[in-house]
């Protein structure tokens, strides 16, 4: 296991003592789409915004409610995920839905609590009550793999799921993130103080805790993570070698702290 638990303890402590000011944003779950967009979630409604936080297209759907996340892995195929309504449906480049939403329910799963692509194609799917996850094909008409999760994370709420550079990681609450790889293999899970979302980028690991943002460097995970401090509540991300936020309307310059 890779444990760095009692290192984050202490790395905590130094958190602890660094003067706290107010965070004025709002969660947003922001996705990038590799090819020079963002893709956000804004109460009932799906933005496409360029670098520049400029609106290009929007998708809404009020009868499927308030989508619980995105996926823009693949532009011209972007997933969205409605936990609430237990439904998924795919959206081109132009915010266009294309074809029908997929109720989750009319093929036979229990509550899904959690959805997103795979680079193998199809999408990775979280049953809750069978604690597996399941890799379905772009029609959600066949199982393609079907992984059982370790009896050290079922008893814990997941909190995000995404695949990155043909890893899958999800979060827990318990301050563990597990990975498995493009086989179906569990790696050794992180273990890393946070507050449930984060996101990969690159060879680094965003997560937020006690109000701080911290990138981790996945390939050297003894080493402390740089940490920031940003003016929304998004997790960062990078572009253009500059770290900025997403406030719901704009990006925000986020302010690098020496502990």
């Amino acid at each position: 296991m890779v444990n760095i638990f009692f290192k984050n303890l202490t790395f905590a402590s130094l958190l602890a003592c660094y003067l706290m000011l107010p965070f004025l944003g709002i969660t947003q779950d922001l996705s990038p789409d590799g090819i020079g967009n963002y893709w956000v979630v804004s109460e009932s409604k799906i933005n496409k915004i360029n670098a520049k936080g400029q609106l290009v297209a929007h998708f809404s759907n009020i009868l499927l409610g308030n989508p619980s996340s995105l996926d823009s892995s693949d532009p011209f195929r972007v997933m969205v995920f409605y936990s609430q309504n237990q439904s998924i449906l795919f959206l081109n480049n132009d915010a266009a839905i294309i074809g029908k939403p997929i109720n989750i329910v009319d093929i036979g799963l229990g509550e899904v609590v959690l959805a997103c692509r795979s680079s193998l194609g199809g999408i990775w799917l979280l049953h809750r009550e069978k604690a597996e996850l399941l890799r379905y094909n772009n029609q959600l008409n066949a199982i393609e793999q079907r992984i059982s999760l370790d009896e050290k994370f079922i008893q814990y709420d997941p909190k995000q799921m995404t695949e990155h550079g043909g890893i899958l990681y999800i979060s827990f609450n318990n301050n563990r993130i597990a990975r498995f790889d493009t086989y179906g293999a569990q790696l050794l899970p992180l273990e890393i103080l946070h507050e449930g979302n984060f996101r990969v980028e690159s060879n680094y690991l965003w997560v937020k805790y006690n109000d701080f943002f911290l990138k981790y460097n996945l390939n050297e995970l003894d080493e402390y993570p740089e940490t920031y401090r940003c003016s929304c509540s998004s997790i960062p991300l990078t572009i253009n070698k500059v770290v900025v936020c997403f406030n719901g309307k704009e990006f925000i310059f986020c302010e690098k702290v020496i502990l």
